[in-house]
């Protein structure tokens, strides 16, 4: 009989597999190992006294869904709060909160009642994270951004040194409908071989100049159309044979005819022949076609005004209060007479206002052309930090001190808005910036102190998986690298799960292609490292395999669970079983072997309490 037909045993301590990810950088990882509770149920309750019960120290409630989030009794927290009491130790629990996109970005646009509801939610389940742990600063997960919304399209081309990454498309928002746009970055043709290249910047700001120019053009076109028209009708009727009238009367015609007051028009036209009488009703009508056309060019004109004006308004450069002076200077020179412009006796000043009004806007330099299409990655950490820094500071003050810890994740790369490492530091940055900022005017502390708040309660949760999912756009170990240095500094969680690059596959570390060098480069640019809860999330491996990824994963980090420095002493590779050189029925019939332990300890008995010894229904 060949080696084949024998089990191989455990591993040994020294295998070569062994605490990988702890080599990589000298660590003890696996003192800071958390379990994730299943994001599936209500009963959190449960699904974390199932996890305390592994032996593990902490447990991660995961509440993705915002519908089972709300399903769950308030008072659960509560008895969360005991249950970890009661374990005793050092036992903690932090909160992954239900996905909530923060920016009110929703497949059809933006709205900020939309952001402001996502605010609200947030900040509810703030408030539950808190009664996990009241006296501590428990760490709540919220992802930066969520699936579902369009992202920029990037890659990495070439090899080693030469690899750079390329954006192939950029998304873009109008502002003031709130729709997106997408936009395929492309050299241009137009321009010389050695100026094809366009930057993101230049095609946003390229466009932003086309339709700039557009709606001055359809402005001007419609109030020289409306113009003409009037001017049209008016000088027709003034050179009827032996009709003397003149402009104002027939304009008051006009204003009966419009206003429906036939009576008077009728009166005005009593004298003449039916065939006359046609002809002055064609040129009303003639007249009413460029009133509606210069009209529609006036509201167009106060829509565009008001948007050149907020644009300028968000920006502190000279011209740009240069800009606003004109604008300011118009709107004096008609506002007195800004409600008469409606009246139908006015069409000749309010023709000669529209095109002062296209004349001031067409004065704007090109360089300050307001930019209404913006890049929705900006637009969206913007926005974003609006909400977290209003969550974070409704949090500290509710509860000070104590308040929870606003931690932002990593969506799955290529899927969300923000997601890369250096997008979600940006949004961090800008929160803790704002939050601080707010501190200040609205709870009297001082600038260092509010800044020394916003670092210790804002930052970044990592999901070494999610990050890895870049592969598939063609980066490698390099780019991984990067993206870790650059979240390492604003580092206050960590979520484990591996896989190959291509998938959200979620397996247990050391199972894909995560670099081992993960844990080092995060270490080498973070505070307090080793203090950081690493969280096992791997909901897939739980859906597929139905067992705790607790013993993959402490040996993947090198945990002496049994021996310090090495795996258990019995796992030398015998035969017949992984407990030594006898058969496992001898050991479970004269009491010397571990049978007995729990599954998650290399045992037979699943689900027995850790508490009391009875097992769990």
């Amino acid at each position: 009989m060949g080696d084949d037909y024998f089990y191989e045993g455990a591993d040994y301590g020294t295998d070569p597999e062994y605490g990988t990810f702890s080599q990589a950088y000298v660590g003890e990882m696996y003192k800071n190992i958390s379990l994730a509770t299943d994001a599936r149920v209500a009963n959190q309750l449960k699904a974390a006294t199932e996890k305390l019960n592994t032996g593990a120290t902490s447990v991660e409630i995961s509440t993705i869904s915002p519908d089972i989030f709300e399903t769950i009794p308030k008072e659960h927290f509560k008895e969360l709060n005991r249950l970890r009491k009661l374990v005793g130790g050092n036992v903690e629990l932090t909160l992954h909160a239900p996905l909530v996109e923060p920016t009110g970005l929703t497949k059809k646009g933006w709205d900020e009642h939309d952001r402001e509801q996502a605010e609200r939610q947030m900040v509810d389940a703030v408030i539950k994270a808190h009664e996990l742990n009241p006296e501590g600063n428990v760490v709540t997960t919220f992802h930066a951004s969520i699936a579902g919304l369009p992202a920029e399209t990037e890659i990495w081309e070439g090899e080693g040194k030469e690899k750079k990454r390329i954006v192939k498309e950029v998304v873009v928002i109008d502002e003031n409908t709130g729709n997106f746009v997408q936009i395929p970055v492309r050299p241009s043709q137009f321009l010389s071989e050695d100026k094809k290249e366009v930057s993101i910047k230049d095609k946003i700001s390229e466009i932003n100049e086309k339709n700039w120019y557009d709606q001055l053009h359809h402005l001007d076109y419609a109030a020289e159309l409306g113009e003409s028209t009037i001017e049209k009708g008016i000088k027709l009727i003034e050179s009827k044979e032996n009709k003397k009238i003149n402009e104002k009367d027939i304009i008051n015609s006009y204003k009966d005819y419009v206003t429906g007051k036939t009576e008077a028009f009728e009166k005005f036209l009593e004298k003449e022949k039916p065939e006359v009488m046609d002809f002055y009703k064609d040129q009303m009508k003639t007249i009413s076609y460029g009133d509606i056309n210069l009209r529609q060019a006036y509201n167009n004109l106060k829509e565009i005004f008001d948007q050149s004006y907020r644009t300028f308004e968000l920006s502190n450069s000279e011209k740009a209060k240069e800009n606003i002076e004109k604008l300011d200077k118009f709107r004096a020179k008609i506002e007195p007479r800004i409600n008469e412009l409606n009246k139908p006796e006015n069409l000749i000043e309010l023709a000669k206002t529209v095109r002062d009004g296209v004349h001031v806007l067409r004065s704007i330099e090109t360089s300050q052309i307001p930019q209404v299409l913006k890049p929705l990655k900006e637009f969206a950490i913007n926005k974003s930090a609006e909400t977290f820094s209003n969550v974070a500071l409704d949090s500290y003050k509710k509860f000070g001190e104590h308040s929870p810890i606003i931690s932002l994740e990593n969506h799955p790369a290529g899927q969300a808005i923000i997601t890369s490492g250096r997008d979600i530091r940006r949004l961090i940055e800008e929160t803790r910036d704002r939050f601080a900022a707010k501190a200040v005017k609205e709870c009297g502390l001082s600038k260092d102190q509010a800044r020394e708040e916003a670092e210790k309660l804002i930052g970044a949760t990592w999901d070494v998986g999610h990050i890895n999912q870049i592969r598939k756009f063609g980066a490698g170990d390099e780019e991984l690298k990067i993206e870790a240095k650059a979240i390492a500094p604003v580092l206050k969680h960590i979520h484990l799960s591996d896989n190959f690059g291509i998938e959200n596959i979620e397996l247990p570390m050391g199972m894909g292609n995560v670099p081992k060098e993960t844990f080092r480069w995060l270490k080498e640019e973070s505070k307090n490292f080793d203090k950081i809860k690493k969280v096992v999330e791997v909901g897939n491996w739980y859906q597929h395999f139905q067992s705790t990824p607790l013993q993959e994963t402490l040996r993947a980090f090198g945990s002496p669970i049994y021996a310090p420095g090495a795996g258990s002493y019995w796992s030398s590779r015998g035969y017949f079983s992984g407990y030594g050189m006898n058969p496992e029925i001898h050991h479970s019939l004269y009491g010397a072997g571990f049978a007995n332990l729990p599954t998650e300890l290399g045992g037979q008995i699943a689900g027995r309490s850790r508490l009391s010894g009875s097992p769990m229904e």
